[in-house]
């Protein structure tokens, strides 16, 4: 069962016969543009948490605003927050990215200009150290195994900024995981009992 605590990442040995073609991973953590969903990135049967919730994309937010989600490779609870001046919507969600994502609770919150462009700076701070960080060794594939990361927590960042979308999405935790903590605090503060334990 997922827990606000952050799941511990652990290595999956995936055996193949020899021959057999692997799954596609992705080889980079960002992208500009809207983020690729996890139908495109592992085949229809795989839900998106952002698909199941009906989300826009990023820029239907606003011209600059940024959302995080987290969809548990091993199913539990998810969540994305989408926060810009105009205020943050956050939804968390039940589910499990094979069976599907069914919203469980939503709140929302007013932010003023200034707060949010403290979190704003916070966030993009953050993803500069990400980026500077480069490409993540996710996986390792030789002819017969892969290793990869594989009951994360589905961390996937999205930006825009003047009208620019970007997204970061590494296979493991990386700089989102600190985005997740700063964001999961501040939402905190704002919701009447703090951040659901469950």
């Amino acid at each position: 069962m997922h827990s606000a605590n952050l799941p511990l990442v652990t290595v999956l040995l995936l055996a193949f016969s020899v021959g057999a073609a692997a799954a596609p991973l992705p080889d980079h953590a960002f992208g500009s543009g809207d983020a690729p969903r996890m139908a495109a990135m592992y085949g229809s049967q795989y839900h998106d948490l952002l698909d199941d919730s009906r989300a826009s994309p990023i820029g239907g937010i606003a011209e600059d605003a940024i959302r995080f989600s987290s969809q548990p490779d091993l199913g539990g609870t998810g969540y994305i927050i989408a926060v810009s001046a105009k205020g943050a919507d956050v939804s968390w969600y039940g589910g499990h990215p094979v069976l599907g994502w069914t919203r469980i609770r939503k709140v929302h919150f007013e932010v003023g200009a200034d707060e949010y462009r403290r979190v704003a700076a916070e966030v993009d701070r953050w993803l500069a150290r990400g980026e500077a960080e480069g490409p993540q060794q996710t996986f390792f594939e030789s002819e017969e195994v892969i290793f990869a990361c594989s009951d994360g927590p589905g961390f996937l960042t999205e930006r825009i900024r003047g009208g620019d979308a970007s997204w970061f999405r590494p296979v493991c935790m990386g700089a989102n995981a600190d985005i997740g903590v700063y964001l999961r605090s501040w939402v905190s503060k704002h919701v009447a009992g703090g951040w659901p334990q469950r």
